[in-house]
């Protein structure tokens, strides 16, 4: 999805949840940075994009520790095709 801002690789509606994140091949911290600001300005500027429960997530091949650490302050779901590399949250 585009918007003003740049692009979202997930983004999915279902009643009043919606799931928004990246894919990546390496994940690191600036990714996981760069989707909360995305997330901050979709709130600010296109909230009917949103819903009140969010799902954060990103797909990613490959994690460097610091960015799971990141992800899990920060209530991301970061998963590969293998599992869950943190857990799932919804937030409001």
């Amino acid at each position: 999805m585009w918007f003003d801002r740049g692009e979202i690789n997930i983004y999915g509606v279902s009643g009043d949840t919606c799931v928004i994140g990246e894919a990546t091949v390496r994940l690191g911290t600036k990714l996981v940075e760069e989707l909360e600001e995305k997330i901050e300005f979709l709130k600010s500027a296109k909230l009917n994009l949103l819903r009140p429960r969010i799902i954060r997530v990103i797909y990613a091949d490959y994690a460097v520790p610091s960015a799971l650490e990141a992800a899990k302050k920060r209530g991301i779901w970061v998963l590969k095709w293998s599992g869950d590399l943190t857990p799932i949250s919804v937030s409001s």
